[in-house]
């Protein structure tokens, strides 16, 4: 029997479209304080931020048909029926008429929705953070019995699988199988003892459902450790980076006996921080400000040499008004993008417990470097 559960008003702010993105940055989105799988990025216009209405409907578990004659749109979601039109503010929902502020809209070939839509629609709870430039969704997702969900309460799928599909210990409905694919590995130029031959997929992951170290605290903390990295390596611009990005920054990789190991310096603790140094003022000279966006999917988490990797998506721009070509920070790779350039694709970051405890308790990056190859400039 089909469980439909309210929609749960819960977050002190209140949000239409009054407020636009911070600086140049794109919008973060959060449902239930899970970060969202935008690969059409939210954007602003009028002074009012827009979401892709198919990755919201995939994320909240909705169905979404398209009437490309009459440009309507119809959501379904739990017991309710809506219906909207490209360009028109009027929305049905089942038998009452709602008028949002903004209108939906068609841009390069997407439809997108003011955020204030979840809330008049749906009767989801939205906030709007302004300083981090975050949009908070508070919605209880309807159930299903007999489907199965993950820690992260997101219904997982055994249907329309991908052919690696049992190198993982789930696979998410919500997330496209493209971000459960082997991706090939390019352009490394680091000095490790692991050479990788360029177009290889070298990583060969396996499960680890069955690691005691693999438990959901443990996964949670790669995540977030993870997202932090990849939230300050894009997000940052010559005009206003300090001291405390570098330190930030610093914080997210190894400080122990990893770093003397593998780079036979005997001190990690100041190999980051000259590094970082370097880039910031690598940033200054050649006027470079990045701003991006990122996605870890956690449901990817697997175990290969010894690590433990997920999945990420990155999108991001070096913008420049001096240079054509420049670098992001990823520690061992030596590789130039042009600026003023969108980039989009998967990779993996790796992370390991830099103390070789197995309590999780001293988590750090293991390999930050990007899949170039796999990451790729956008049309």
């Amino acid at each position: 029997m089909k469980k439909i559960w309210g929609l749960v008003l819960s977050v002190v702010l209140t949000l239409g479209c009054a407020f636009s993105t911070y600086a140049n940055t794109i919008p973060r989105v959060y449902l239930n304080n899970n970060k969202m799988l935008l690969q059409n990025s939210p954007f602003s216009q009028n002074g009012c931020n827009y979401i892709p209405l198919r990755a919201l409907a995939d994320n909240i578990g909705a169905t979404l048909k398209w009437g490309s004659s009459d440009s309507t749109i119809t959501m379904t979601y739990g017991t309710n029926n809506i219906e909207m039109r490209i360009n028109d503010a009027e929305i049905h929902i089942n038998s009452s008429i709602t008028n949002l502020e903004e209108p939906p809209i068609l841009k390069d070939g997407v439809a997108y929705a003011p955020v204030s839509f979840i809330k008049d629609a749906l009767g989801a709870d939205v906030t709007y953070y302004a300083p981090d430039n975050q949009i908070y969704i508070s919605l209880d997702l309807p159930k299903e019995d007999g489907q199965v969900y993950d820690s992260y309460g997101r219904l997982e799928r055994t249907t329309n699988l991908p052919s690696n599909a049992s190198k993982f210990s789930y696979i998410l409905n919500s997330v496209p199988n493209s971000m459960y694919s082997d991706i090939e590995f390019y352009q490394d130029k680091h000095s490790w003892e692991i050479t990788p031959v360029e177009g290889i997929n070298y990583l060969y992951p396996n499960k680890i459902s069955s690691d005691p170290w693999a438990t959901p605290s443990n996964i949670e903390s790669c995540k977030k450790l993870f997202e932090k990295n990849l939230e300050l390596r894009l997000n940052v611009s010559y005009r206003t980076v300090t001291d405390s990005w570098i330190n930030n920054l610093t914080q997210t990789y190894p400080t122990g006996w990893w770093e003397g190991w593998k780079y036979k310096d005997g001190n990690y603790s100041s190999k980051y921080p000259k590094e970082l140094k370097k880039y910031v003022q690598y940033l200054k000279d050649n006027h470079l400000a990045i701003e991006g966006d990122y996605y870890v999917e956690p449901s990817t988490a697997n175990m290969s040499v010894g690590t433990y990797s997920m999945r990420c998506w990155v999108r991001f721009r070096i913008n420049s008004d001096k240079v054509s070509t420049a670098k992001l920070y990823d520690g061992v790779q030596d590789v130039s993008l042009d600026t003023n350039t969108w980039y989009s694709g998967y990779t993996d970051l790796s992370c390991f417990d830099d103390s070789m405890y197995s309590d999780g308790s001293d988590i750090t990056m293991e390999h930050d470097y990007m899949y170039f190859g796999s990451i790729t400039a956008e049309n």
